[in-house]
């Protein structure tokens, strides 16, 4: 997360099972924004996001990942006019942590499966 913001990197791109991630830092003028996008073989989502909630995801994924066992947690943050929800659960295919965005009608989820220790994921950055 501090290299982000700190070194200059822009995009962040990580593989879980058969879905690749990118997270990149956008800019327009004083605003900053990460655009957060989920792709697989028959769908790409995306989701904008404040500094502040990417912050919030960070500190839920290093809470969800010291999480023993098949449990169901579940965390909300209210920014302004959107809410956003984190849950971790679980079905026959692994635990994963869903992130659902809700903004007026609009609604953006991003599902992203847990990464096992066997060296499932893999995490690159680009400037």
């Amino acid at each position: 997360m501090a290299g982000i913001t700190s070194s200059g990197v822009n995009s962040i791109y990580y593989n879980a099972r058969f879905k690749s991630y990118e997270n990149t830092r956008c800019k327009d003028g004083t605003d900053s924004w990460y655009k957060w996008t989920e792709s697989s073989r028959n769908l790409v989502r995306r989701v904008k996001i404040s500094i502040k909630v990417l912050r919030w995801l960070v500190s839920i994924f290093i809470e969800a990942s010291k999480v023993q066992g098949k449990v169901i947690r579940r965390w909300k943050l209210k920014e302004h006019f959107p809410e956003f929800y984190c849950s971790l659960k679980y079905n026959e295919n692994g635990r994963f942590v869903s992130f659902i965005a809700i903004q007026g009608q609009n609604k953006s989820i991003i599902i992203t499966p847990e990464a096992s220790y066997m060296g499932d994921g893999v995490i690159s950055s680009t400037k």
